[in-house]
């Protein structure tokens, strides 16, 4: 006896049904998390420059851990992708956002993110933090 495709039809609209209800849509993928938790980057900040570069894939929840060791710092996130428009919907959303997250010497912050689209965004530093400050980048590339 083969499947009632009513059913299965019906089944299937009360699902896009329930996933409009909650937000989801098919241009922001659902992120599953696992009960492992999101993976972590470890990143430091220091004279002039963040590193190292997490690769991430899209739909995946992850921290970045910054350590400034030589200096106070501050991250700045680009939030869409390089060589997007600035209006562009977001491809890396942050669970708590700042314009500038700052991390004084010697400590370390942690910030949660997904990412939803692939490309590459820019981190800048936000805190003067000496001569060579605005050429302080850094950078997550989201991959398919």
């Amino acid at each position: 006896m083969g499947p009632n495709w009513e059913s299965v039809l019906r089944g299937g609209a009360i699902l896009i049904l329930l996933g409009a209800a909650a937000g989801i849509s098919a241009e922001r993928p659902a992120v599953a998390r696992t009960q492992e938790g999101p993976q972590v980057f470890e990143m430091t900040a220091k004279k002039y420059d963040f590193t190292p570069t997490p690769h991430v894939k899209v739909g995946q929840h992850f921290e970045l851990k910054v350590t400034a060791t030589d200096h106070d710092h501050g991250l700045e996130i680009d939030l869409v992708p390089d060589g997007a428009a600035k209006d562009a919907p977001p491809g890396l959303v942050a669970d708590s956002p700042e314009k500038c997250w700052k991390v004084k010497k010697g400590e370390t912050i942690t910030i949660d993110l997904t990412a939803h689209a692939p490309g590459t965004y820019t981190i800048k530093c936000c805190v003067d933090c000496g001569m060579g400050h605005r050429h302080m980048k850094g950078q997550i590339v989201v991959e398919q």
